[in-house]
């Protein structure tokens, strides 16, 4: 576990420098908010590029991804019923579903490392291109709907297609299918972008972030949602599929992920509730330590 922890500490440590950043007004919340649309079109379509390029695709691993979108779906629905009563409140209903129902699998990946090695690590990647594949189409919606006030949902089908990380994904898969060889130049500015991602992130999270945390029964409600909910759903899966030994662990880390940092990004692109979106992000990777610890523990691993 002790490798888990050290893989963590530096997104901890990237978001109290954007904490130390606010409190010394080197940058405004305004600011910040800025930088994270910065890395919805450069950095974030270099990460997914990248993630779904380098991977073997193979018929194998064809049902992890179609449990990420089932879980996916299924939550997105009973996140509108729980917060239904919220919907005269737009901004602050859009962040609560899509807060509820993207997945931080990022989040993931050092412990999958971890407990199994290259073979957990491929079946996240996996399970994620489904979760990817809803962020960028459905969360994205979502928050578009909710959060421009768009009464059009032609105009927020057209706002989602012109999304650069889904446009990433699409590329990505069909360069990786036809084996198109990119560039040496290429491939080395894409990874430099995509190194940039998560840090940016995360210092951004920290500016944006109040200093007074909350625990609004909001809040709460929505990290019940993504940790339990994610979890009953993910068990209720692999029980039904007869997945069982590590696949079936990867798919339960994955389902009950804390919450994707895509929140705070489409809060901040779509002009949700930005504050909400800090909290949850924020707290959620910290609740995350402890309940994905404790999930890879009594797994055995």
């Amino acid at each position: 576990m002790l490798h888990i922890v050290q893989n963590i500490i530096p997104l901890f440590i990237s978001f109290f420098i954007g904490v130390f950043i606010r409190k010394r007004r080197i940058l405004t919340q305004e600011e910040g908010k800025k930088i994270l649309k910065l890395i919805f079109y450069f950095t974030l379509p270099a990460s997914v590029f990248l993630s779904v390029n380098q991977i073997t695709l193979s018929l194998e691993y064809v049902y992890l991804p179609v449990i990420a979108v089932i879980t996916f779906l299924i939550l997105t629905g009973i996140s509108y019923m729980v917060f239904r009563l919220y919907k005269k409140s737009p901004q602050k209903f859009g962040v609560l579903v899509v807060g509820s129902i993207i997945m931080n699998i990022a989040f993931i990946y050092p412990y999958a490392s971890a407990g199994y090695g290259d073979s957990g690590f491929t079946k996240v990647v996996f399970f994620d291109l489904g979760n990817i594949s809803m962020t960028f189409s459905l969360a994205y919606w979502i928050a578009c709907k909710y959060g421009l006030g768009e009464t059009s949902n032609l105009h927020i089908i057209k706002k989602v297609l012109q999304s650069p990380p889904l446009w990433a994904l699409a590329i990505g898969l069909l360069v990786n299918m036809l084996s198109i060889p990119i560039p040496h130049f290429m491939n080395l500015s894409l990874k430099f972008l995509a190194q940039m991602t998560f840090p940016m992130i995360m210092i951004c999270l920290g500016i944006i972030f109040s200093l007074q945390i909350s625990f609004d029964h909001l809040l709460i409600k929505v990290l019940l949602l993504r940790f339990i909910g994610g979890f009953i759903m993910g068990y209720l899966l692999v029980t039904l599929f007869g997945i069982t030994g590590e696949t079936r662990i990867i798919i339960l880390l994955c389902c009950s992920a804390p919450v994707g940092m895509n929140t705070i990004i489409f809060a901040t692109l779509a002009e949700l509730d930005t504050e909400i979106a800090a909290h949850l992000v924020s707290l959620g990777i910290g609740l995350g330590m402890i309940f994905t610890t404790a999930l890879m523990l009594l797994a055995g691993s």
